[in-house]
């Protein structure tokens, strides 16, 4: 997640929604309307926030959600999230298309919504965008068998696989995982892989720290413009978590043999 425990890692973590008052307030609802539960503080409604959002993002490489009136007061608004399949936004209208089986309960084929109506959040171009993240993650799927699928076959079927060396097909198969996923960094959360080296390892966890970042400010400044577009005089302001910038710096030093792993671990992770 792009914002981990921070109550646990002795960062200086601090979030706030600054504005009028009655503004503040409007925003508190909507914001929490994207979490599962009541947070009395700031920054535990803004850390839940960015995990939800993050969540829903990468399910499918952008989220679509409904701006509606709700919440315990006037004026108050709240955010659905809705599939993002079967979407497609034109001539200032979003429209999905109801699958066949599901037409009998909407009652319809097709759902129709005015964008203004619509928040719709992807990933950013930094990280790839929508279309490269959903075809990593088919990538991942097919790679996501420890063994290929005649051998699991030949096993099911009692046979006994010939000149086949399962050490190797591991090693090619986890170098193309970690190809698939060069933009993100991510190191499976594996920290005694045999097949890599400490150097890389670490390189890795400080690009993936990296790629979380940039998701983490991505959603500050989508849900900031959102206030502004809805009219509401509130902003989130985050403070004391690592930005992409100085994560960058930091893995130029650890390129560069000027900082230890761990330094370079410490400096990026939340």
């Amino acid at each position: 997640m792009p914002l981990g425990t921070y109550s646990s890692s002795g960062r200086s973590y601090q979030a706030t929604i600054e504005g009028t008052p009655e503004a503040s307030s409007v925003a508190r609802v909507m914001l929490s309307s994207l979490t599962e539960g009541y947070r009395h503080q700031d920054k535990d409604l803004v850390a839940d926030v960015i995990r939800t959002v993050a969540s829903a993002i990468l399910d499918a490489g952008r989220a679509y959600y409904e701006i509606a009136k709700g919440g315990d007061q006037d004026g108050g608004l709240s955010l659905y999230r809705f599939p993002p399949q079967r979407v497609a936004c034109v001539l200032g209208w979003c429209v999905q298309c109801v699958p066949r089986a599901d037409a009998p309960v909407f009652g319809r084929r097709f759902v129709c919504i005015a964008s203004n109506k619509i928040w719709r959040i992807g990933l950013p171009a930094k990280l790839g965008g929508h279309r490269r993240h959903r075809a990593m993650l088919r990538s991942l799927e097919r790679l996501e068998l420890p063994v290929p699928r005649f051998f699991v076959d030949d096993m099911e079927a009692g046979r006994q696989t010939g000149r086949f060396d399962l050490l190797t097909f591991a090693r090619l198969n986890d170098a193309a995982i970690s190809r698939a996923t060069q933009r993100w960094g991510w190191n499976r959360r594996d920290f005694d892989d045999e097949r890599a080296t400490e150097f890389f390892t670490f390189y890795r966890t400080v690009s993936f720290n990296w790629a979380c970042a940039v998701l983490r400010e991505h959603i500050l400044r989508e849900l900031n413009s959102l206030l502004s577009r809805l009219f509401i005089a509130a902003r989130v302001v985050v403070s004391g978590l690592p930005t992409p910038a100085g994560t960058i710096s930091v893995r130029g030093d650890l390129l560069a043999g000027r900082i230890q792993f761990g330094d370079a671990y410490q400096q990026t992770a939340v």
